[in-house]
């Protein structure tokens, strides 16, 4: 190798080693010191809690809003707040408020009724009414002037009579219902009326006029309070007038006025998820 040779190899080697050395100090120095005004830091959090956001997936049939969006037909039942929610729901199809989807919910409750003295004179009528009732919501007529909606129901009704002079009754009424349910609140007072019919063996007892035949008439005007427990789940506590008798279709029509509560529970049946 000739001394040109030797002396290129040599400043080939040298000049790789420094470059080397140069690479390792710099990977060792400290990041440099940032310049300008500092960040500001992210906004909080001001979104409320709700069971959409922090519950479960699926939320039940019907939920409330009074917020910018606006669901019609089944979906104002339920007092959830969706005004702020970022999740999409499948609702149902829009339609006229009076049509009936799937049932939306069902209740059960368990209650004690006593005749009073409203009307004429009868022998005390104690009974204890154990009802189921299904329920379709018809949605909110009144748009956002009042929250809440109404609801049409269908149950059945068996009761064990406690008094004297019979020891059932049973049969099924239909009811209108409007619940007045706030967004956002755990709470639900509903107003309802109803009507249906009842077979009973306290007819058979001729001693008493308050009953006077096999099939009578049954009608309701009762108020009640839901308070939600879980988000498809609510205990209930309910109360008022209950009026049975045959409109005169027999001699003895004194019938019943009777005042009493019942407590219970209604499941929602969910038909969204995020």
């Amino acid at each position: 190798m000739t001394r040109r040779r030797r002396f290129l190899a040599l400043a080939a080697v040298l000049f790789a080693l420094s470059g080397a050395a140069s690479a390792q100090s710099r990977h060792g120095d400290a990041p440099p010191i940032p310049t300008g005004p500092p960040l500001e830091p992210p906004p909080a959090e001001t979104r409320r809690p709700t069971w959409v956001e922090d519950g479960p997936a699926v939320i039940p049939a019907g939920a409330t809003t009074n917020g910018p969006e606006t669901y019609t037909g089944r979906d104002t039942a339920w007092p959830v707040a969706h005004s702020d929610s970022a999740c999409n729901f499948d609702a149902p199809d829009a339609a006229p408020s009076w049509m009936m989807y799937d049932p939306t919910s069902i209740q059960v409750l368990m209650g004690t009724y006593v005749s009073s003295t409203l009307g004429p004179t009868i022998p005390s009528f104690r009974y204890l009414p154990l009802t189921v009732r299904q329920g379709w919501n018809l949605g909110n007529p009144f748009g956002r002037t009042v929250g809440g909606n109404c609801e049409f129901l269908a149950d059945v009704t068996g009761a064990a009579i406690t008094s004297a002079y019979g020891t059932y009754f049973a049969g099924t009424s239909l009811y209108f219902r409007y619940n007045w349910a706030d967004p956002g609140s755990p709470f639900i007072p509903y107003l309802q009326g109803g009507a249906g019919a009842v077979v009973n063996d306290a007819y058979h007892d001729r001693t008493q006029r308050a009953v006077g035949q096999e099939v009578e008439f049954y009608l309701h005007a009762e108020v009640g309070l839901k308070c939600m427990i879980a988000p498809n789940l609510s205990l209930d506590v309910e109360g008022g007038l209950q009026h049975i008798s045959n409109g005169g279709l027999a001699s003895r029509n004194y019938g019943v006025n009777a005042f009493g509560g019942s407590v219970g529970f209604t499941y929602y049946f969910p038909w969204g998820s995020h």
